[in-house]
């Protein structure tokens, strides 16, 4: 069950319930009644996140990553992604099987810079969207990954990044 005192910043909720959301069912235990509102604004953006993604969360197959004392993980599916960063590394080498077309990268370390290789992702373009505390877009842009390209961006504490396989018919 996750806690924050109720002076915690939006970054500190964000990541306390992205970590309940992406660790299995979520237990949130905050106090709400002296917290301000924006908290259960976040919690309630992402337990929308967990509904809406309950099946590929629950039945997709995890794996750690990266420090064993402080590890990384990812849960994947045959369609989606979700990559759980909660240490800062030079490059995290996120260890994914198959070709999804939506990949979620959310940023519970204590930095702001993420680098992440994806050495069995195929060469395509894809759509990325930051979003924020509230799972809301704050920016798009259009990029190509492959194996040996690594996805070097900065992204505030508690923020999430969707990256989207672009169609044919959806590239600039």
């Amino acid at each position: 069950e996750m806690y924050w005192p109720p002076n915690a910043d939006p970054a500190t909720v964000s990541k306390f319930t992205a970590t309940t959301v992406l660790s299995g069912v979520p237990a949130i235990g905050a106090n709400f009644e002296q917290a301000p509102r924006s908290h259960a604004n976040i919690v309630r953006a992402w337990l929308e996140f967990y509904k809406a993604h309950q099946a590929d969360l629950t039945e997709g197959d995890f794996l750690p990553f990266g420090d064993f004392g402080f590890p990384n993980h990812r849960i994947e599916s045959s369609g989606t992604a979700f990559v759980y960063l909660r240490k800062v590394e030079v490059l995290a080498e996120v260890p994914l099987n198959g070709q999804p077309e939506t990949i979620y990268l959310v940023n519970c370390t204590d930095g702001e810079e993420i680098v992440a290789l994806f050495p069995k992702l195929d060469a395509d373009e894809y759509q990325l969207l930051r979003l924020n505390e509230l799972l809301r877009v704050t920016s798009i842009q259009t990029i190509r990954l492959d194996r040996i390209t690594a996805l070097h961006t900065t992204l505030p504490q508690g923020h999430t990044i969707k990256l989207t396989r672009l169609s044919e018919p959806d590239r600039p």
